[in-house]
C-alpha cells in the first residue's frame, strides 16, 4: 500500500465527504468510536455529519460540522415504538432523502458515507443517487441484527439489502468473514476494514513487567450476551484452581454482577473505563487479558469483529479469546498463534490448562504479549486503518 501521509496532509486529494448514518460519530464507545477513529484524521473542511441520533457535542470531531435529520422523529428509536418508526423507515424507502440531499447539494459534496446499521444506509444511498455521486458503505455489525423492521419478510429486506450494497462505489467490511460472506450472499466483493486504536494513541513497547502475585485476568467492556455469564463464569472456575482472580471493568447493575459473580468469591467488579485509559489501567492491573465470544450472538459472533480486541493487543499482554470456533475473533487467534491463545467455547479442560500454564510461566506470558503488540500493529494501527480507507476515497475521484 502507498504511504497515505501525502492524502493525509493535504486534503486537496480528497473528496469532500458527507457522514449520513444511525450511527453518531463520537469519542464514545462501539461503533460510534470506530467511526471517530476513521475519520478523526480527514480534513475536517471536506467532512460534514449528518447523524440521525446527535451525537454528544463534547464527544464530536473538531472543527467538523454535524447536522442531524429525522428532527423530532429521531425520538420514537428509544421508545416502545421503534420497531413501528424502522419499519416506517424502510417502508418509505427513502425517508428523509429529499431534506437531506438537499442541505448535501448546497455543500460541494462528492461522495456519501454511511454505516449498515439501522436504516439510514437508505437515506445514505438515497442522497448518493439522486445526486449521482458515489456512496461508500462501512458494515461493522451485522447489518440485518441492527434493522428490526419486522413489519417485512426476511427476503424482502435481504433483496433491499443487497441492491444497495451491490450499488455502493466502496464497501468495507469489518472482518473476512463478513466479507466472504457478504459476497457469497450479495454478489459483490468488498474490503476488509479492522477496528482500529486512535491514530494517535500510543502503543506499548514491550510487554509490562512480572507483578509478584497470583494471576489476575481481567475484562473490559460490556457484557452484552447471555453466553457473556456462562464464559467469564468458566474463566472465574479456571482462576480458582492457581488462586488467581477475574476484574471485570464494566458497567453492571448489582443484580447483573450478583447473577456473574454468584458463589465464586474471586471476582471483582470495577466501573467501566474509557478507551483512553484502558491500556494502562490493564497493563499495572492485570497478567492476562479475556475476550469472550458466545454462540448467543448468532450470526454476528462470525461476522462482526470486537473492537476490544485492538486495545487489549496494545496492552503487551496474553490474550486469551474464548468463543465458538467460526467467530471472527477465534480464528482471528487461530491465524495469529504466537500472539493470542483461541480456546473452544465450552472447553473448560482446555481453558483450565491455559490458566495454569500462564500463572506458573511469566516467560510465557512474555512471549506471547510481545508478539501480541506486533500482530497488534499490523492489525489493529490507527495510522493503517485510516490509511486504507483515506487511500481508498482518494481513488473514487479518478
Amino acid at each position: 500500500m502507498r504511504a497515505p501521509t501525502p492524502v493525509f496532509k493535504s486534503g486537496r486529494m480528497l473528496p469532500r465527504l458527507a457522514y449520513i448514518g444511525d450511527v453518531p460519530v463520537s469519542a464514545t464507545s462501539g461503533g460510534m468510536l470506530l467511526l471517530y477513529r476513521l475519520l478523526e484524521g480527514y480534513p475536517p473542511e471536506r467532512l460534514v455529519v449528518f447523524e440521525a441520533t446527535a451525537s454528544p457535542r463534547n464527544g464530536r470531531l473538531e472543527r467538523v460540522e454535524y447536522c442531524q435529520f429525522f428532527g423530532a422523529l429521531a425520538r420514537l428509536r428509544r421508545t416502545r415504538f421503534h420497531r413501528a418508526f424502522t419499519s416506517l423507515a424502510v417502508a418509505v424507502g427513502r425517508l428523509g432523502v429529499r431534506g437531506v440531499a438537499s442541505q448535501v447539494r448546497g455543500r460541494g459534496v462528492e461522495a456519501i458515507l454511511s454505516v449498515t446499521h439501522g436504516t439510514s444506509w437508505l437515506v445514505a444511498d438515497g442522497v448518493a443517487s439522486e445526486l449521482g455521486i458515489p456512496l461508500i458503505l462501512l458494515n461493522h455489525d451485522y447489518w440485518f441484527d441492527t434493522c428490526p423492521a419486522r413489519w417485512f419478510s426476511a427476503q424482502s429486506l435481504h433483496d433491499m439489502f443487497g441492491r444497495v450494497y451491490r450499488r455502493a462505489r466502496l464497501r468495507f467490511c469489518i472482518s473476512p468473514q463478513m466479507e466472504e460472506y457478504y459476497r457469497v450472499q450479495y454478489g459483490a466483493s468488498g474490503t476488509v476494514l479492522y477496528p482500529s486504536r486512535a491514530a494517535s494513541a500510543p502503543w506499548a513497547n514491550s510487554p509490562p513487567e512480572p507483578k509478584p502475585r497470583t494471576l489476575i485476568v481481567a475484562y473490559a467492556g460490556t457484557v452484552a450476551y447471555k453466553g457473556y455469564r456462562g464464559a467469564l463464569q468458566a474463566m472465574a472456575r479456571a482462576l480458582v484452581s492457581v488462586g488467581g482472580a477475574l476484574v471485570l471493568y464494566a458497567n453492571l447493575s448489582g443484580a447483573e454482577a450478583a447473577s456473574i459473580a454468584g458463589d465464586l468469591r474471586n471476582v471483582s467488579i470495577r466501573d467501566f473505563v474509557p478507551s483512553t485509559e484502558i491500556v494502562d489501567l490493564l497493563r499495572g492491573g492485570a497478567d492476562v487479558v479475556f475476550l469472550p465470544m458466545t454462540s448467543a450472538m448468532g450470526l454476528n459472533a462470525r461476522l462482526s469483529f470486537p473492537s476490544k480486541l485492538a486495545d487489549y493487543a496494545a496492552t503487551g499482554l496474553p490474550i486469551i479469546v474464548y468463543g465458538p470456533k467460526d467467530s471472527s475473533a477465534y480464528c482471528w487467534a487461530k491465524e495469529n498463534p504466537s500472539a493470542a491463545i483461541a480456546v473452544p467455547e465450552g472447553d473448560e479442560a482446555a481453558l483450565l490448562l491455559w490458566i495454569q500454564r500462564l500463572s506458573s510461566d511469566s516467560e510465557l506470558r512474555r512471549r506471547i504479549g510481545t508478539a501480541a503488540l506486533e500482530v497488534g500493529r499490523k492489525y489493529f494501527d490507527g495510522k493503517v486503518a485510516q490509511g486504507k480507507l483515506i487511500e481508498a476515497i482518494a481513488c473514487i475521484r479518478t
